[in-house]
């Protein structure tokens, strides 16, 4: 489930004929769903048994909902961080898938023969966005459409959320991809094998500053390097930066004021 929840207004909602409380946005900051857990009766004694959930819903005369509400039961399944680390480490996305897409996006289009547009390369960025920083692991939902990609382990490090008792699952919607916000639950998590290998060579070449490269036509890339700032270029700057706006040097100018009155 990777939609944000949303819970009608004036709503009940009751499980094996116990009520739920409804974690609404007012107290919680957004809607959040409801863990019934503790609340469900175990089959395995009885295969007859049916849990059974009743939602209530007020309808208001000239209030009507204009979309429909879709109520859902999620399976959570609890693993460690070790076996999520090697269940993501086993799917992968080949390099030459990666480099046929790219090529396809150079391919002119045959839809608009009035308009043609060329693409010379092609910039993929190599920052994690949350360290900001080149990834280790690079990693995207296997249905994300954009090529760039986040680290892994640090992915998964920062879905963890407060937790109320001993090996609580993380909440579900946290599990979206922080580049488009499509599904990044583990289990669609790929290796890009592609900017593995690049990552790879960066750092044979002690090259790991690279934040982005471009990709020609033929699948060759080449870094992007960020233009260094010489010591001459920073005093400048620093001189500058030390008049200030309009030249300011420190000291105190008299302020002339002019009287626009009707005088």
């Amino acid at each position: 489930m990777v939609s944000d929840t949303t819970w009608p207004e004036s709503t009940c909602i009751s499980i094996n004929d116990r009520h739920l409380e409804i974690r609404r946005k007012l107290h919680h900051g957004k809607d959040l769903p409801i863990d019934i857990t503790q609340f469900i009766v175990p089959t395995s004694a009885d295969p007859a048994t049916i849990n059974c959930i009743k939602v209530s819903i007020i309808k208001w005369i000239g209030n009507e909902q204009k979309s429909p509400f879709f109520l859902a039961v999620e399976i959570i399944e609890v693993l460690q961080h070790d076996q999520i680390l090697h269940m993501c480490k086993e799917e992968h996305i080949p390099a030459e898938q990666t480099l046929h897409a790219m090529k396809k996006t150079f391919a002119p289009s045959d839809k608009d023969d009035d308009v043609i547009i060329n693409i010379s390369d092609l910039s993929i960025d190599l920052v994690d966005p949350f360290t900001k920083r080149i990834f280790d692991i690079p990693v995207r939902g296997s249905t994300c459409l954009h090529r760039e990609c986040f680290d892994l382990e640090t992915f998964l490090l920062t879905r963890e959320s407060k937790v109320k008792w001993l090996d609580q699952p993380c909440i579900p919607d946290v599990w979206k991809c922080p580049i488009c916000g499509k599904d990044a639950r583990p289990g669609s998590l790929r290796i890009d094998d592609f900017l593995a290998s690049v990552r790879g060579e960066l750092k044979e070449k002690d090259m790991l500053h690279v934040k982005a490269i471009q990709v020609s036509h033929d699948g060759c890339w080449r870094p992007m390097e960020v233009p260094k700032v010489s010591n001459s270029n920073k005093s400048d700057e620093n001189s500058h930066a030390s008049e200030g706006y309009g030249g300011y040097n420190g000291k105190r100018r008299r302020i002339e004021v002019i009287d626009l009155g009707d005088d």
